[in-house]
């Protein structure tokens, strides 16, 4: 008996493309027969077979490794202190527009099919199917470049990307279209810029250590650095479309100003922010309105209006 089967995409969760199996015996493709659902079933000697051209032995097309996102943070404690986006007795609010972050791009990691690490200074409370890794380091680009080391053991042989996680705009969307760009060369190294000269998002399939070494951080030409090294190196670069990181106070007023999605997680958020800062800019007005004081003003002397001439 043989087998139609259908290979699931972990990635895209997409078909991969159809395959004929034996059905008999699926232990000659333990690993490839572990993604597969078997659709439908046909006898060795259906005519339907014969389109496909099959031989005795039957090979299957591997499944794609499983992507690596690393959600590089400092915590959305130590986020808000950083950053100060909302005055001090507001920093409730503050502190859940961090973990939202925290938790949306771990939310779009996880529906674009990728194994999800976070790597903080400090001890968060993450979802079970979320790991974390210890930052080591003084500077930023230390930090940045000992978590990605971290994580190559285990990174080996598939996609990585890392992110940051105040980047509210990057969806799972992006992060499929940045697995797309990768499928294509294994050598090619996928960024999403960010509007402060920076970027949101870096993905490769190779490692880029040595390109990291040599980008100056948490500057206005960070971004120039980074594809000045690639280029160097002889990297292809595909650059993602720009989004704004919430840096500043500006940053956040400018995404408060925009639509989300009326599907989106953020929405609720969004909304109770954006009628809070309207509240803090509106003029305070008087809560009680007292009685009109008539106050008697006299006219100024001065010169009279030219006579009329008829």
């Amino acid at each position: 008996m043989y087998g139609f089967a259908r290979g699931l995409d972990p990635v895209h969760s997409t078909p991969l493309g159809w395959s004929i199996i034996d059905h008999a015996t699926p232990s000659r493709f333990p690993r490839a027969w572990a993604g597969c659902r078997l659709v439908h079933a046909l006898p060795l000697g259906d005519p339907k077979l014969a389109a496909f051209r099959i031989g005795p032995v039957d090979v299957m097309r591997p499944l794609q490794p499983q992507p690596l996102l690393l959600v590089f943070t400092l915590g959305p404690h130590r986020e808000q202190r950083r950053r100060s986006l909302l005055p001090a007795w507001l920093q409730g609010a503050e502190r859940r527009l961090h973990e939202q972050s925290l938790e949306s791009i771990l939310a779009a990691g996880r529906s674009a099919g990728c194994d999800c690490r976070v790597a903080a200074p400090s001890p968060l409370d993450l979802t079970p199917n979320s790991k974390q890794i210890e930052q080591t380091g003084r500077s930023f680009g230390e930090r940045l470049r000992g978590s990605i080391r971290s994580v190559e053991s285990d990174s080996a042989g598939r996609p990585t990307i890392v992110v940051g996680s105040d980047c509210p705009e990057l969806s799972a969307d992006h992060l499929r279209e940045t697995l797309r760009h990768l499928a294509d060369n294994p050598d090619r190294v996928v960024i999403g810029p960010a509007s402060d000269g920076g970027f949101y998002l870096l993905a490769f399939n190779r490692p880029v250590d040595t390109e990291l070494s040599r980008v100056r951080w948490c500057r206005e030409d960070t971004l120039k650095c980074l594809l000045a090294a690639l280029q160097e190196s002889g990297r292809p670069v595909t650059l993602l479309e720009a989004l704004a990181d919430l840096d500043t106070t500006n940053d956040l007023e400018r995404w408060l100003a925009a639509k989300v999605p009326a599907l989106s997680a953020w929405r609720q958020l969004h909304h109770y922010l954006r009628r809070l800062l309207s509240g803090l800019r509106r003029p305070s007005v008087p809560a009680v309105m007292g009685t009109p004081i008539p106050v008697s003003a006299h006219p100024r002397r001065g010169r009279s209006p030219p006579a009329r001439r008829h």
